[in-house]
C-alpha cells in the first residue's frame, strides 16, 4: 500500500499503489510502532475529521489524545457534542513526546484554535523539534497560515477564495492535491470532510509505515477486491 498525492475519484486507490514512498519523500527507516498523537479541537471543530482522524489513527496503534482549547464538552460543528480526553493546558504527556499534532477544521472551530496560546507555543515548538504537523479543511489556512508553518510549502485546505488567499499570502503553495506531503517541514494538508479518511491514513503510513497503512486501508475497505 502506498499513498500518493491524489484527487478523489472511483479508482484512486489503484493510482496510490503505483509510486514508491521515497518518490513523495517518506523515510523508508523503520519506525517504532507506538505514537502519541494530539488533536485539538474547539467549539466548532469539524466532526467527520475529527471522528476520522480519531479513528484510523487508534486503528493504526496510536495513543491518540483529544484535548479541547474551550471545554471539555465539546459542541462540535454540526451540532454533535464530543467529549475530549482533556484541556490543552492539562496534557497526559509532556508536550515533547507527541509524534503529531493534527488539526481538524470546522468553523468556527478553527478560529478558537487560532485564538489559544498554549496551542501555538505548541505547534510552534514542535516546528521547531521538526515534527509531523498535519491539518485539514480551514486549519491550514487559519491555524498554521498566521504561524508561518506553510511557508514555503507545497500544501492544500478547503478550497474557499478567502482560505487560499491567506495560504498564498503567508507563503504557501497551493497544490490541487486532496493530500499533500510535504518532506521540507513534516507537513500533511488535506482539503475537507471527503478527504479526512485518506488523510488519517497518510499521517499512519509517515508513522507506521507502507505495510501497516496497507493493512488499515484493507480494514476499512479502501481498497478493492484483490488489492493488497
Amino acid at each position: 500500500m502506498r499513498i500518493l498525492h491524489f484527487s478523489l475519484s472511483i479508482n484512486f486507490l489503484h493510482i496510490m499503489l503505483l509510486l514508491p514512498l521515497s518518490i513523495r519523500g517518506f523515510s523508508t527507516k523503520s519506525l517504532p510502532t507506538i505514537h502519541h498523537i494530539l488533536v485539538p479541537i474547539a467549539s466548532g471543530s469539524e466532526e467527520i475529521e475529527t471522528t476520522c482522524i480519531t479513528d484510523v489513527l487508534t486503528r493504526f496503534g496510536a495513543e491518540v489524545t483529544v484535548a479541547s482549547v474551550t471545554s471539555k464538552t465539546v459542541k462540535m460543528s454540526r451540532g454533535l457534542n464530543i467529549e475530549a480526553d482533556c484541556l490543552i493546558t492539562s496534557l497526559p504527556f509532556p508536550a515533547s513526546s507527541y509524534s503529531a499534532i493534527v488539526l481538524p477544521g470546522g468553523v468556527p472551530g478553527v478560529n478558537h484554535l487560532a485564538d489559544c496560546e498554549t496551542l501555538k507555543s505548541l505547534l510552534l515548538e514542535h516546528h521547531e523539534q521538526k515534527g509531523l504537523i498535519a491539518a485539514i479543511c480551514a486549519a491550514p489556512s487559519k491555524v498554521l497560515s498566521p504561524l508561518n508553518l506553510l511557508n514555503g510549502s507545497p500544501c492544500t485546505g478547503y478550497p474557499s477564495p478567502s482560505f487560499n488567499e491567506l495560504i498564498e499570502k503567508n507563503g504557501g503553495i497551493l497544490s490541487s492535491d486532496d493530500v499533500v506531503y510535504c518532506p521540507k517541514n513534516n507537513l500533511i494538508t488535506s482539503k475537507g470532510p471527503a478527504t479526512a479518511m485518506m488523510f488519517g491514513l497518510t499521517v499512519g503510513e509517515y508513522l507506521f509505515g507502507e505495510e501497516k497503512a496497507g493493512e488499515i486501508a484493507g480494514e476499512l475497505l479502501m481498497l478493492e477486491e484483490g488489492e493488497e
